[in-house]
């Protein structure tokens, strides 16, 4: 932890970090070298592994190519953009600012999971209904949390109001919860490519579908390497959804 002398350096010793940076760029650039940064503002929540991907393509595309990654929540990540300290956002939520679009999102459908030994698992498809009566556990960026008095959509169409025991940071906290039996969890299918053994994953009739990850960029933005970073996660999100798909498919013959 800081002691009150570290947080007030902070900001400074960031600000000197940077012009460290850029002192080492502008002698690149002097011998004729450009070297091309992203910087990657990721909700610590997501438990979806794009970086390995995204940085293959660029390094493939850039021969000078260095790429910045922070944790930053979905809901800091739009002023983020809006401050330059970051390039890109991967975020659960999407942006409420004009100056900050969707570039391309990773649209899923929604699942429930449970302990494998549950015996609803061995359904090929369920209702949300028939958790009425369940724990949930759910990480805090997850758009469906009631905030308040109003139900999320989803659960009004369900006419129940879902009952969060455990409410926890990220995704790999809710999946560990579930895979000890202490809840079920609402999630989009991506996750059962990386889910524990011991968590089952089943499709939900009637629910709409969820943007399980979102990429946000400023809307103006010169950076020449967000050029190759649009269509590279385009081809990520598809190849995670035909993952997912086959993960599924795959469970739901085991049953």
């Amino acid at each position: 932890m800081l002691t009150p002398a570290g947080k007030a350096l902070l900001p400074e010793a960031r600000v000197q970090l940077a012009s460290m940076g850029r002192l080492a760029d502008l002698a690149r650039r002097a011998r004729g070298v450009e070297k091309h940064r992203l910087r990657v503002g990721i909700a610590p929540s997501l438990a979806i592994p794009v970086l390995p991907g995204l940085a293959a393509r660029l390094q493939a595309h850039f021969s000078e190519f260095d790429m910045d990654v922070r944790d930053i929540a979905s809901t800091e990540q739009t002023e983020a953009l809006l401050a330059n300290e970051i390039d890109i956002g991967m975020a659960c939520l999407r942006p409420r600012h004009s100056a900050v679009s969707v570039a391309c999102h990773l649209e899923d459908r929604l699942c429930i999971a449970m302990h494998q030994q549950d015996p609803r698992a061995r359904q090929e498809s369920l209702r949300l209904q028939q958790f009425v009566e369940d724990r949930f556990a759910a990480f805090s960026e997850q758009s469906w949390l009631a905030r308040g008095d109003r139900p999320d959509p989803i659960f009004a169409k369900a006419r129940f109001q879902p009952y969060v025991h455990y409410e926890v940071a990220t995704v790999h906290r809710v999946l560990d919860l579930v895979a000890a039996g202490l809840g079920v969890a609402l999630l989009p299918s991506v996750l059962a490519v990386h889910r524990p053994k011991e968590v089952a994953l089943r499709p939900l009739r009637n629910v709409p579908r969820c943007t399980a990850l979102a990429l946000l960029r400023r809307r103006a933005d010169s950076n020449p390497v967000l050029a190759f970073v649009d269509p590279a996660m385009r081809e990520i999100f598809a190849r995670l959804q035909q993952a997912a798909a086959d993960a599924l498919d795959g469970a739901t013959v085991g049953c």
